[in-house]
C-alpha cells in the first residue's frame, strides 16, 4: 500500500489521482472517510492500493500502522505560504487558521520512504520521482501507458 500523507494543500490528492491512474487500484482519501476515520482506518482502506491523508499526529499512525502490509510512505510537504496560496486558488476548501495549526501540529511519520517537497516539484516531476522510487524498491505495479 502507497501512503501520501502531509499537511494540506501540499499536493497529496493531485498526486494521489495521478498515481492511481499510472498504477491502478484503489485509491482512499481520508477526508472522504467521515468523523473518527482515524480511530477506523485500518477497516476502511481495506484493499487499498494508495490512501491519502493529512496523518499530522502520532495518533494517527498509531492504528494504522498495525494493518501488517508492507508500506511505502510518502511525505508530501510544502511550506505554510504555498499552502494557503493554493487553498485560495482552489475556493478556500479548508479554513486558513486550520492549514496554519496543522502545519503547525504536523509531525513526520515514524517511516517514511520518500520525501516530495512540492516547491521544489511539480505535479509531473513529483509523479515521476515517486514512480522511480517504486521501481527501485520493486514494488509490483503495472503502469497504465494511457494515464
Amino acid at each position: 500500500m502507497i501512503v501520501l500523507c502531509g499537511p494540506p494543500a501540499c499536493g497529496k490528492s493531485a498526486l494521489g489521482r495521478r498515481l492511481i491512474s499510472a498504477v491502478g487500484g484503489k485509491f482512499v482519501r481520508t477526508d472522504d472517510l467521515g468523523r473518527r476515520r482515524y480511530e477506523r482506518l485500518p477497516e476502511l482502506v481495506e484493499g487499498a492500493t494508495v490512501v491519502e491523508g493529512t496523518f499530522y499526529l502520532p495518533s494517527h499512525w498509531a492504528r494504522f500502522l498495525r494493518i501488517g502490509e508492507d508500506l511505502f510512505v510518502v511525505l508530501v510537504t510544502c511550506n505554510v505560504e504555498t499552502a494557503l496560496r493554493r487553498n485560495k486558488e482552489r475556493g478556500e476548501s479548508i479554513p486558513p487558521r486550520a492549514i496554519i495549526g496543522i502545519h503547525r501540529q504536523f509531525r513526520v511519520p515514524p517511516a517514511v520512504d520518500l520525501v516530495l517537497n512540492t516547491d521544489l516539484l511539480d505535479l509531473e516531476g513529483a509523479l515521476k520521482v515517486l514512480l522511480t522510487s517504486l521501481s527501485r524498491r520493486n514494488y509490483k505495479y503495472k503502469v497504465n501507458e494511457n494515464a
